[in-house]
């Protein structure tokens, strides 16, 4: 952990959030004294920018200054658009923030350097400040964070390649923001559950005595089309409840499922479905 919070610093040096502080020229002798290849490659590209480099570090000290230029804007933009939308995937909540806003160019190349960790700051940032708004994020608060163990863990946790610690960060993220800042969609995250509107695909058959398998459809929230499996259960007056059993989305396997599925209003029973029907569904993941 040493080495890597090391480099780290050393590449937060080349993208200039310790510019105030160490010179590219210094931090250019310091690397030679180092075995690091990667140290060396940062510092290398650091003191030969290329013109392109030169324009857009322009363009980023003039919107620092409130000076910048509409075309200054763009450049920017197309500079660090990808590596922020790429970013913005990359958390366990997305969050907003704009070309205007003083972190903008800093995370954008803080992602392009070090994925894992740029995606873990922002997390970690948004933990504490129960926000997905990083418009008021400072490089100085970037800076400090970069020194606590609390990053020190979400950054190990992200490189790991093992699936377990994975799901650890993305359990951890969802605990903090659930009781830290009262979010109840993050506590239905962690529980791993969630409610939806759903479509149903299968009609019920009122003439039937014993149970039906009724089939719903929904779109998750990343755009994928999920078929849900529940099963019927009579009461008196030929009402009749649902359970949820399983659930398929796109190509992935078929996997079991628990929950409820309800009207849409106040009721909890049903006396008639038809394909179409909207419904409510309580249901784990």
């Amino acid at each position: 952990m040493k080495k890597l919070i090391l480099l780290l610093v050393a590449i937060f040096t080349a993208m200039g959030l310790y510019a105030d502080e160490i010179t590219v020229e210094k931090f250019s002798a310091e690397a030679n004294k180092t075995d690091n290849p990667l140290i060396k490659e940062v510092a290398k590209k650091a003191s030969k920018p290329t013109q392109e480099m030169k324009n857009l570090n322009e363009a980023v000290e003039r919107l620092a200054n409130g000076k910048a230029s509409e075309a200054d804007k763009e450049l920017i933009k197309n500079s660090d658009e990808p590596f922020i939308k790429i970013l913005q995937e990359s958390t366990i909540y997305p969050f907003r923030v704009d070309i205007d806003d003083p972190i903008y160019h800093t995370l954008a190349t803080f992602y392009a350097s070090i994925p894992s960790s740029a995606s873990a700051m922002v997390d970690l940032y948004m933990m504490k400040h129960c926000t997905n708004d990083l418009s008021k994020m400072t490089v100085e608060e970037l800076r400090e964070a970069s020194t606590t163990r609390e990053w020190g863990y979400l950054t190990s946790m992200k490189y790991s390649s093992f699936k377990s610690s994975e799901d650890t960060y993305t359990k951890f993220v969802q605990a903090v923001r659930a009781f830290n800042c009262d979010d109840q969609n993050a506590y239905r995250d962690y529980v791993d559950s969630e409610t939806v509107e759903a479509t149903v695909l299968t009609n019920y058959d009122t003439q039937k005595s014993a149970s039906q398998i009724m089939e719903f459809s929904f779109q998750n929230i990343k755009g994928i089309e999920c078929h849900v499996f529940g099963e019927t259960y009579k009461i008196d007056n030929g009402k009749f409840f649902i359970r949820v059993k399983k659930q398929k989305c796109g190509m992935g396997a078929e996997k079991e499922a628990e929950g409820s599925v309800w009207p849409l209003g106040d009721n909890t029973t049903f006396s008639s479905l038809n394909v179409g029907d909207k419904v409510k569904m309580y249901k784990t993941k």
